[in-house]
C-alpha cells in the first residue's frame, strides 16, 4: 500500500489546481471470484495483479468480460493478451534475447545452467531453443530444496574437473535463495577467479554481494531498475519510513516488482489524467458480477490511453506493442567488483 500512499500524495501535490478527483482502485495479490466481484462492486477503475499465474488468468478473463482494466506486473510467457490487459513486466522472450545476445558477446560456446526447480525450466524455453540453435554445449543442473546446494555445485565441480571445461555458469534461481546459493557455492570453492557467473534475477543488485566482491570471481547481470528516475530517491525515502521496511532494509536498492508496481500505478494515473481531459471522472460504475451492470464504462479508454502511452518510470521507458505486452525496455548490465556492483 505504501506505492499507493506515495502516488495519494503525488496526485494531490501535481494536480491542486483541479478538482479533487475520487477514485478507487484494487490493489490485489491473492484473489477468487467472490474476492475480484466484491471489488467489482466497490466501483473500481482498474484491477492490479495478482503475481499467481493462474488466478491471475481467471481475473483478468473476468476484467475482460465486464470491461474493467486489468494492470498485471509479473512474469508471463505469452505474447497475446485480452484486450482489457497489458503487462508492466519485460516481455520473457526478449528478455531471452538479451541473456543470448550477452552469452555471445561473453563468446560462451559451452557452459552450465544451473535453475530452480521445474518451474525454473519452463522460465528458460526461450533462452534454450536459441542455445540450440547456436550449437551451444548446455549441461543442466537443478537445485532441489530437498538438498543443499552446495551438493550440486559439488557435482558441478567435479564434472568441471573431468570434463576439463571453462567454469562459465548461468544461475537462474530467485531472489530468495540467490544469496544462499553463492553462499554454498562458494563453501565448496565455486565462487573464486577461475569462475564466471551469468545472473538472470532482475533483483541481483538488491542482494548483499559484500562476502563476494573480494573472491575475484565474475559475476554479472542485468538490473530494471533506474536509480537515476526522479523519483526513485523520494520512493526509497517513503519506503523506508514504513516499519516493515525498517526491518527489512532497503540498504541495496528497490525489487524490479516493487519498481513495476510504482510504474503500474503512474501508467494508470497518467491515463486517468488523459480521461478526466475530455470528460469529467468522478466515479466509476459499481459492477455486479451475478446481474445488475455488467460492464465498465471507461474501461476500453482507459486501456487503450495506457497501450498507447510513452512514459518514463523507475524501469526506464514505458511503451507496449499491439498485444499489451512491453517488448521494449532498457537493461543495464552490472558486474560485481571490489567497489560493489558497478555498470
Amino acid at each position: 500500500m505504501q506505492l499507493f500512499s506515495f502516488y495519494t500524495f503525488e496526485w494531490g501535490r501535481r494536480a491542486r489546481e483541479k478538482e479533487e478527483l475520487y477514485l478507487k482502485c484494487g490493489l490485489f495479490f491473492k484473489s477468487s471470484t467472490r474476492k475480484v466481484c466484491g471489488l467489482l462492486e466497490m466501483g473500481v477503475a482498474a484491477i492490479f495483479g495478482p503475481q499467481d499465474h493462474l488466478t491471475s488468468l481467471h481475473v483478468g478473463s473476468i476484467c475482460d468480460e465486464v470491461e474493467v482494466p486489468h494492470i498485471e506486473t509479473r512474469w508471463d510467457y505469452k505474447n497475446k493478451r485480452d484486450d482489457l490487459s497489458i503487462n508492466l513486466h519485460p516481455s520473457p522472450s526478449v528478455l531471452s534475447e538479451s541473456f543470448v545476445t550477452l552469452v555471445k558477446h561473453l563468446g560462451w560456446q559451452n557452459f552450465s545452467l544451473v535453475y530452480e526447480g521445474n518451474y525454473g525450466i519452463i522460465r528458460l524455453q526461450n533462452f534454450l531453443k536459441e542455445a540450440e540453435k547456436n550449437k551451444w554445449g548446455v549441461r543442466l543442473y537443478s537445485l532441489d530444496d530437498s538438498i543443499p546446494y552446495r551438493k550440486v555445485f559439488w557435482h558441478l565441480k567435479k564434472d568441471f574437473q573431468d570434463l576439463k571445461v571453462d567454469h562459465k555458469i548461468v544461475l537462474d534461481v530467485g531472489r530468495e535463495i540467490l544469496f544462499d546459493v553463492l553462499k554454498q557455492a562458494q563453501q565448496v570453492g565455486m565462487v573464486t577467479e577461475h569462475q564466471q557467473y551469468l545472473i538472470t534475477s532482475l533483483d541481483f543488485h538488491t542482494i548483499d554481494l559484500s562476502d563476494f566482491k573480494y573472491a575475484k570471481c565474475n559475476l554479472t547481470g542485468f538490473r530494471l531498475v533506474q536509480d537515476s528516475y526522479s523519483d526513485y530517491h523520494q520512493l526509497v525515502e517513503s519506503m523506508a519510513r514504513r516499519p516493515y521496511n525498517y526491518r527489512k532494509g532497503l540498504t541495496h536498492g528497490i525489487r524490479a516488482k516493487t519498481a513495476l508496481m510504482f510504474d503500474a500505478v503512474h501508467l494508470f494515473i497518467s491515463a486517468l489524467e488523459q480521461l478526466d481531459v475530455g470528460k469529467e471522472v468522478e466515479e466509476f460504475p459499481t459492477i455486479s458480477c451475478f446481474g445488475g451492470v455488467n460492464k465498465g464504462t471507461d474501461g476500453t479508454s482507459l486501456i487503450n490511453y495506457m497501450k498507447s502511452s510513452n512514459i518514463l518510470g523507475i524501469t526506464g521507458g514505458i511503451t507496449f506493442n499491439g498485444e499489451g505486452v512491453r517488448a521494449m525496455f532498457h537493461l543495464d548490465l552490472m558486474q560485481l567488483m571490489e567497489e560493489g556492483l558497478v555498470k
